[in-house]
């Protein structure tokens, strides 16, 4: 839907922004694999590169667009969204022209911003301690519904609790839930082939209806 009367084209990007994109010119969030190669293809059919240079824009990474778009800048800014962002748009024959003006020096330069941004080792292991501190706070969320003393799962997590004692108790709650479903799925001849005897394998699907029960 087209809104000419306040310049925009629906509600989140104005008119001389879309016609920007539609000359490749465009915020660094659209440069992707399927656009560069659709603006490659228009290139090569009107000749206006070299095969050469062609296939050495169609081997770099996306990385390395949006790497020379940032060195070389931005073709132009327009109003996006409902809040009249102004957008910096960039330029794909700009960027283009400035990775093909040196391409020795270019491959130097985006190795060097890659390994300047590259995380050093105790940066790797403190990321490695939060994800290995989530991931034992998501295991131990599991045994939250299984005890009465905390009522919030923060105070749980940070509270003296002999997690391995509520496992058991959860390992126990599942097996047993198990157990009556599998008895009452029988008792009323559930088809063999239904997609339930399958699913009660699943610690998962088991425990859902512990919980519902309680809800």
């Amino acid at each position: 839907m087209t809104n000419f009367n306040n310049g925009y084209i629906g509600r989140s990007r104005s008119v001389r922004s879309q016609r920007a994109i539609d000359s490749y010119e465009v915020p660094l969030s659209m440069i992707n694999k399927s656009l560069i190669e659709e603006y490659l293809d228009e290139i090569e059919v009107a000749e206006e590169l070299s095969a050469d240079d062609i296939n050495y824009l169609r081997a770099l990474t996306i990385s390395r667009w949006k790497f020379g778009a940032k060195r070389n800048g931005a073709a132009s800014w327009h109003h996006t969204s409902k809040f009249y962002n102004e957008t910096l748009h960039y330029s794909l024959d700009e960027i283009a022209d400035y990775i093909l003006n040196d391409r020795e020096w270019f491959e130097e330069a985006y190795l060097k911003e890659v390994e300047k941004n590259r995380p050093t080792a105790e940066q790797l292991q403190v990321r490695a301690e939060k994800r290995a501190k989530k991931e034992l706070e998501a295991e131990r969320a599991l045994l939250f519904p299984y005890q009465m003393k905390y009522k919030t799962l923060r105070g749980f997590l940070n509270g003296k609790v002999d997690y391995d004692k509520l496992a058991e108790v959860r390992k126990n709650a599942i097996e047993t839930k198990r157990a009556e479903l599998i008895e009452q799925w029988t008792k009323f001849n559930l088809d063999p082939s239904h997609d339930n005897w399958e699913w009660v394998k699943s610690d998962k699907f088991v425990e859902n209806r512990i919980d519902r029960r309680r809800k």
